[in-house]
């Protein structure tokens, strides 16, 4: 059978620290992975977080929402010198196979898993496994939503948050960006967050009658139904997003996508 995804040319958004793997399974693949990080992130090192970690006790679950949310947190730790016996007591709640691999990568095992990626059956779901007598510090980044936040009060669970890294636009590639909307050479957009599409948008505004062209027949694979949605309001019509959000279904997405076309399906 010929490989539906044999040149291919798909541009990864991710940033430099999380494009690695994605891009050797396109290779894999016979795609042609061109890569833009169109963001990047670095720690916030405030007061409140200091102070958030000092106090971490009183906490009976953590939840981490990304792999950026473990990987800061943990940094932050290191920086203001607190001891991780302080977690010796604390539950840990995480959304995504990535971010669950972060945290055993720090040598501790997630007790809740949700089933489902979305907010709302999330948290209904963790109350009726967990009640919602329970303390909850919700650890996020500057860019994320605070749907769950939102969701865990909504069902009496007393959540608070504490955003511990950044996400910073990157622009070093703008120039680059722009050539080769301009040469119309890509196959398929991928966007892993809505703060690559909104950086992508911002870096291409413009070039309005090309982007209105791409926007309207490239395909375009997103990670997540918010991510999603920015692309839609965006402007692209043909959106698609795997049941599980992360990069490796994205790639099996776009598979079935080309082999589809090509069997005229």
């Amino acid at each position: 059978m010929k490989n539906p995804m044999k040149g291919k040319n798909i541009l990864v958004t991710r940033s430099t620290a999380q494009a690695k793997p994605m891009m050797e399974r396109l290779r894999v693949m016979e795609a042609n992975p061109v890569h833009i990080p169109l963001i990047t992130f670095q720690a916030i090192r405030s007061d409140e977080i200091k102070q958030g970690l000092e106090t971490i006790e009183q906490f009976q679950w953590l939840f981490f929402t990304s792999a950026n949310g473990v990987r800061f947190f943990f940094d932050n730790l290191q920086h203001y010198g607190i001891v991780q016996r302080k977690l010796d007591t604390i539950k840990f709640a995480v959304i995504g196979e990535k971010t669950d691999q972060m945290l055993q990568l720090y040598g501790y095992q997630a007790s809740f898993f949700p089933s489902s990626y979305q907010a709302n059956s999330m948290g209904k779901q963790f109350v009726r496994f967990f009640g919602n007598d329970k303390r909850v510090l919700l650890v996020v980044g500057s860019k994320s939503t605070f749907e769950i936040q939102e969701v865990l009060q909504a069902e009496q669970v007393q959540t608070t948050a504490l955003v511990v890294y950044e996400t910073v636009y990157e622009t070093a590639y703008q120039q680059r960006l722009n050539e080769l909307i301009q040469q119309d050479n890509l196959d398929v957009y991928t966007f892993t967050s809505p703060s690559t599409v909104v950086s992508f948008d911002n870096q291409t505004k413009d070039l309005e009658t090309e982007m209105k062209q791409i926007k309207a027949t490239r395909l375009c694979v997103c990670i997540g139904s918010t991510t999603k949605e920015a692309a839609q309001e965006s402007g692209f019509q043909r959106v698609l997003t795997p049941k599980q959000f992360t990069t490796e279904k994205m790639i099996q997405t776009i598979f079935h996508h080309f082999l589809q076309e090509s069997e005229g399906v």
